[in-house]
């Protein structure tokens, strides 16, 4: 296993947030511990898949609760920010009892130096999925979530991580089966033609329909409210709220319905 690089780790939370801070709505350039440490996996997780495996910083990340979580990698977001400057906000949840931190930082220079810093492969990654989500939490959360280190952990495991499937190279088309440049360009104008063709003939169809059929406006009578009466009295009687306390096996988090989207 490689050994854990803080550096790296602090680098990766600090070009997450200055990402965020390049994006156009204002309400995505602040992010929270939650999405930084999933910015930092999924360099990891995209890093591995190229790599045999091995992520970028060696960090043991871990399936708790809904997702991956690294504690060095928390530990290590507040002197990341603080180096390059980034404003701390803290503010308090209706829903929850513990006050909430979020970080904003917008350095055009810092982040330049950052990208031609870290390796491609791990900037475009890290850009491509900060401009996906930003401060999305419950797509964020999703993505990770559905990511295949997770779907096949339980809850409390470490996440094992996996190079990419190697890809099937496609088959080349016979040398009879291959066009020559007029054919190509007779072929596509036969088949332009056919979808003007295509095109005019629905327009056609539709305009008919218009035309042969206009629906009557609604009327809302007696009759009309009379008739919801009835479907209600047909449902049967309301359905009473009750609590009630679901078990559910812990062998489902090595079922093969996490990740197995063949399976019938």
């Amino acid at each position: 296993m490689r050994r854990v690089d803080i550096q790296k780790i602090k680098q990766l939370i600090q070009f997450a947030l200055l990402c965020a801070g390049r994006q156009e709505d204002w309400r995505q350039r602040e992010l929270g511990p939650i999405h930084l440490i999933k910015y930092v996996y999924l360099a990891d997780y995209h890093y591995a898949l190229a790599h045999g495996g091995e992520t970028y910083t060696g960090l043991p990340w871990r399936f708790y609760k809904f997702g991956p979580w690294q504690e060095q990698c928390f530990q290590a977001i507040r002197p990341a920010l603080e180096t390059i400057g980034a404003e701390m906000r803290e503010y308090s949840h209706p829903k929850y009892e513990d006050d909430f931190v979020k970080w904003k930082c917008s350095d055009e220079e810092h982040y330049e130096k950052l990208y031609n810093m870290l390796p491609l492969e791990i900037a475009g990654s890290v850009e491509q999925c900060v401009r996906k989500f930003g401060a999305d939490t419950e797509g964020l959360l999703d993505y990770v979530y559905k990511t295949p280190p997770m779907l096949k952990a339980a809850p409390d495991e470490l996440l094992v991580f996996e190079p990419a499937p190697p890809s099937i190279p496609e088959m080349p088309l016979p040398e009879s089966a291959a066009l020559t440049r007029r054919q190509e360009k007779r072929q596509q104008e036969r088949m332009e033609q056919i979808r003007i063709e295509m095109r005019k003939r629905l327009d056609r169809k539709r305009a008919e329909k218009q035309k042969r059929f206009v629906p009557p406006p609604p009327r809302y009578d007696e009759v009309y409210f009379e008739g919801l009466t009835l479907l209600d009295s047909l449902a049967g009687e309301p359905i009473t709220p009750h609590e009630c306390v679901m078990e559910v096996s812990p062998d489902v988090w090595k079922s093969k319905a996490r990740y197995d989207p063949d399976l019938p």
